[in-house]
C-alpha cells in the first residue's frame, strides 16, 4: 500500500521496494507493470522474463522507439538506487539513463496507455471487435 501517493509515481516504487526489505522478501528483481496499460499480452511479459533469467544484472525494459519503459524487469542490484528516485517521476526516466545495462525483447506488444476517458472508449473499441 502506497501511504504516500500525493508524492508522485516515485511513491509507489519506493512503498514496494520498503515493503520488501521490511519483510525480508530476497527477489533477484521487480518487474513493474502499469495498471493503465490493460493491453500487454501475457507472452511478452514470460519473454521479459526468460531474458532476465539469462540477464540477471541487466534491466529488462520495453522499447517504446525512442525511449525505454515500462514493462521492466529491474534487478535487486538496482534497489537502492530506485529508492532516491523522487517526485512525480517512474521507473522510465531511470531506465533510460542506465540504456547502456538494458536488453529489451525482440518483438513489441500492444503498449496502449489509458490515461483519458477518450482513451479508454478507443480502448473498448479496440477489444470489441
Amino acid at each position: 500500500m502506497n501511504k504516500n501517493p500525493e508524492k508522485g509515481l516515485s511513491s509507489s516504487i519506493i512503498s514496494g521496494i520498503k515493503y520488501m526489505q521490511e519483510n525480508k522478501l530476497n527477489f533477484e528483481g521487480i518487474c513493474m507493470l502499469l495498471a493503465d496499460q490493460p493491453a500487454i499480452e501475457t507472452s511478452y511479459i514470460e519473454t521479459m522474463y526468460l531474458l532476465f533469467k539469462r540477464n540477471k544484472l541487466k534491466i529488462i525494459a520495453s522499447n517504446y522507439g525512442n525511449s525505454l519503459g515500462v514493462p521492466a524487469i529491474i534487478p535487486k542490484t538496482y534497489f537502492s538506487q530506485l529508492l532516491l528516485i523522487r517526485g512525480d517521476k517512474g521507473a522510465k526516466e531511470f531506465i533510460n539513463a542506465k540504456k547502456n545495462s538494458v536488453l529489451c525483447p525482440q518483438w513489441s506488444t500492444n503498449f496502449i496507455d489509458i490515461d483519458t476517458k477518450e482513451d479508454f472508449d478507443i480502448y473498448k473499441k479496440s477489444i470489441q471487435q
